[in-house]
């Protein structure tokens, strides 16, 4: 009997600022990489239900930023999570 193997892409969390330069090369090595990638942008919750992104993370609450990520994760599972932007994300 032949098992049936199902790949599925591993899916990463990039952060960012919404002025960085550098998703592109990001987004970019993660398709070459056969990743599904969500993008967590730097802003406010006012402004992230506004504009109606999947995740928005206030990088000047780090705790609240964690808790964001964490209960995106629980019912999106990832693999990984990378700052585009180096410590400016959520080391302040």
């Amino acid at each position: 009997m032949i098992s049936e193997v199902v790949h599925t892409k591993k899916r990463i969390v990039l952060l960012m600022s919404p002025a960085t330069y550098r998703a592109g090369a990001f987004l970019a090595a993660a398709k070459r990489l056969n990743l599904e990638v969500v993008v967590g942008i730097d802003l406010p919750e006012s402004l992230s239900e506004y504009w109606h992104v999947p995740l928005g993370v206030d990088f000047a609450h780090p705790q609240a930023s964690v808790r964001t990520i964490v209960d995106y994760a629980q019912e999106h599972p990832i693999a990984a999570i990378l700052s585009v932007d180096g410590c400016h994300s959520l080391c302040r």
